[in-house]
């Protein structure tokens, strides 16, 4: 695992020809005297970065692969986290705030899906429940009704969506008792996300289906590893 503060990241981007520009000179400077000072250069003249340093910090730069995840809960801060894949390595990265700035934490990853499921709150299992599909753009409207305590606004909004009354009537109690939302976001040769709702011991999911709908579905804690494989897979 590897901590770097904003100055450090940023002579770490400048010693692997990703410079962040000139106005940053002098916080790449600083940076450098800080990696140098913790040992991660390889020496003081012609300084480089330590091998282990330098893969991490390069699959995150050149990146074939990422997945974003963004998790809002109702009881603690808020998360953000980014995977990286680059050939067979792959690498997590989390920022923390602290007073002067951010400090960026990087460490290998062994399987991305485990690791997710310990971002989310799994189920023991599911109830029966056929996925269906829903609009996007309603789905979000009845997310932002649920954040204001609209549930009115928010059962017209998944009516619209195109939900019948009994998936309505489920939604807007499981949005109303969310524990915690997590949005999953795919880039690289293959883009798609997948929205994660925890609530009272259960989880639904929101996969698209191109840019305009999502499939609805409420899985057991296996099926849901299989989905977060699937989201990864290459």
């Amino acid at each position: 695992m590897l901590t770097l503060d904003d100055d450090e990241l940023r002579a770490v981007a400048a010693l692997l020809n990703a410079s962040p520009g000139p106005e940053a000179a002098a916080s790449v400077a600083v940076g450098k005297v800080r990696l140098q000072a913790r040992g991660l250069l390889t020496g003081p003249r012609s300084p480089g970065l330590d091998d282990a340093v330098a893969e991490a910090l390069r699959t995150c730069l050149w990146a074939e692969d990422r997945l974003s995840v963004d998790v809002v809960s109702r009881t603690a801060e808020g998360l953000n986290v980014t995977f990286y894949r680059r050939g067979t390595r792959e690498v997590v990265h989390s920022c923390a705030r602290v007073p002067d700035g951010e400090l960026h934490t990087f460490a290998s990853v062994g399987d991305v899906p485990e690791s997710l499921m310990g971002l989310l709150h799994a189920p023991a299992q599911a109830h029966a429940f056929t996925p269906q599909v829903l609009e996007v753009h309603a789905l979000e409207q009845a997310r932002q009704a649920a954040a204001a305590g609209d549930r009115q606004a928010m059962a017209t909004a998944l009516q619209d969506a195109g939900g019948d009354a009994r998936l309505t009537s489920q939604l807007v109690e499981a949005f109303m008792a969310a524990d915690t939302l997590a949005r999953l976001t795919r880039s690289g040769e293959i883009s798609r996300s997948v929205t994660v709702l925890s609530s009272r011991g259960e989880v639904w999911t929101f996969a698209t289906e191109g840019q305009s709908s999502a499939r609805v579905g409420r899985p057991s804690a296996e099926a849901l590893r299989h989905e977060l494989q699937a989201l990864w897979a290459t």
